[in-house]
């Protein structure tokens, strides 16, 4: 039955290159990228028992523990949030550049992949919010534009900012 059984969450990472003798296409797992974890895995316990899976939580991301991935549920991904994905995607992405150089990354559409650097104005921002953001992003306007106008501008020029995994991949 869905969301009572074992949980498991896969991170991983696959390279798919092109050998330029051959001209043949090649993929690997990229080292290191692949993170398996039963959110059943609980820390050593204070009472110095031991348990059967103990020595498993060592091999878990730190940032993973601490995030409290809850069992018994259908999926990860409302626990999985845009503060782990970054952090093991900066990991991805040192290792990517250490061991492969210069990279193209694509990634599925997860709301997790797609946090904003900065707060984008919504219909529920104030007009005064959105005018500030148009002016720190250089973008002219009249005065006599209402919010809905604004607010269309700043539809049309927020892709100027920049998703916080693209800033991470962008070091390496």
């Amino acid at each position: 039955m869905p969301g009572h059984g074992l949980l498991v969450v896969i991170f991983g990472a696959i390279i798919v290159f092109r050998n330029a003798s051959s001209n043949k296409i090649s993929g690997e797992l990229v080292p290191n990228s692949i993170h398996i974890w039963d959110p059943t895995i609980k820390p050593p316990g204070n009472r110095r028992r031991k348990r059967n899976n103990a020595e498993e939580w060592d091999d878990i991301p730190n940032v993973v523990k601490e995030a409290n991935i809850i069992p018994n549920q259908v999926d990860y991904h409302g626990n999985f949030t845009a503060e782990i994905f970054e952090d093991l995607f900066s990991t991805l992405c040192e290792t990517l550049y250490e061991k492969y150089g210069s990279v193209c990354i694509h990634m599925d559409g997860a709301s997790y992949h797609k946090r904003w650097v900065e707060s984008i104005p919504t219909s529920s921002t104030k007009k005064q919010e959105i005018i500030e953001w148009l002016n720190a992003h250089d973008i002219a306007f009249s005065d006599e534009l209402r919010k809905p106008e604004l607010l269309e501008l700043v539809k049309i020029n927020k892709e100027k900012v920049p998703f916080s995994c693209v800033n991470i991949a962008e070091q390496y």
